[in-house]
């Protein structure tokens, strides 16, 4: 529009188009300044949680700092994937949080995940955009599919105890720790008053009697193909350590003694997620 009135305002030299067209092209001058003025003062930190389930909302936190000492920060949109949140204002020097719900529907290694930054300020006409640094791969783990388990109780002394137990956590006595959220965890177990502190999701983990140990064995699974058997597997796990139970794996014939850590939790489950893969 604005090449249109000027070629009109060297066509017709009338005074008045050619006041139109500075005016206009000013306006374009000042929007284009402001705007990536606006997009270079956002400053976008992306946390993913611990564990991702395919085909199960992860909820990502997304931060962003406004670098300006003295403007404030406005209509920045992040984008991570194909989700979206949107920062309508961010004070000066301040910063503000976000959750969005990022679902992947295949398990394995994900390499790259894009993020960038974009802001229609401040008039709406353009669009401008900043891809940001790509994250480390994430490995997303199988769908949670409820089953009945096919598990095989560990070894035990002489005495009948088992070798592997100890006190773990759990859902019915004290309070033990509190950890970071994890996909699956009941709304009743978050410690609200701490995620609010920390502007992270956090829940509660508590003490319980230990119970036997379980191996899961993937090949034993009531599932009727490959991938819903390494689902089964994988909600078998998660459900035993949510309940304080030591858990392990057959799959392919190779063994995982039962342990109740959640590192070794998520050993398995990164079994499970690669398996096929290689």
């Amino acid at each position: 529009m604005t090449i249109a009135v000027g070629f009109a305002a060297v066509n017709t030299a009338n005074n008045l188009i050619y006041v139109i067209t500075s005016t206009l092209l000013g306006f374009m001058l000042l929007s284009g300044m402001a705007g990536k003025s606006n997009l270079e003062a956002v400053e976008v930190t992306v946390s993913w949680p611990e564990e991702i389930y395919a085909q199960t909302p992860a909820l990502v936190l997304v931060r962003v700092r406004n670098r300006h000492r003295f403007f404030p920060v406005y209509l920045a949109c992040v984008h991570v994937g194909r989700e979206e949140v949107l920062f309508t204002y961010v004070d000066r020097a301040a910063e503000a949080v976000r959750t969005i719900p990022v679902r992947f529907e295949r398990r394995g290694a994900v390499p790259f995940v894009p993020i960038w930054v974009s802001s229609p300020f401040p008039f709406g006409f353009f669009e401008r955009t900043r891809l940001l640094p790509s994250l480390p791969s994430l490995i997303v783990y199988p769908k949670l599919m409820p089953c009945p388990p096919a598990a095989k109780p560990s070894p035990r002394t002489a005495q009948g105890e088992d070798t592997h137990l100890e006190h773990r956590t759990g859902e019915e006595h004290d309070l033990r720790s509190i950890r970071e959220y994890q996909a699956g965890d009941p709304l009743k177990k978050i410690h609200w008053k701490s995620s609010a502190r920390t502007n992270r999701w956090l829940t509660k983990e508590f003490s319980v009697a230990t119970e036997e140990a379980l191996v899961v064995d993937v090949a034993r699974l009531p599932a009727k193909d490959l991938e819903s058997r390494l689902s089964c597997a994988a909600f078998l796990i998660h459900r035993a350590m949510r309940r304080g139970k030591a858990v392990g794996l057959v799959l392919e014939g190779r063994r995982y003694e039962p342990k109740a850590s959640v590192p070794h939790k998520r050993e398995l489950l990164k079994v499970l997620a690669l398996y096929g893969e290689d």
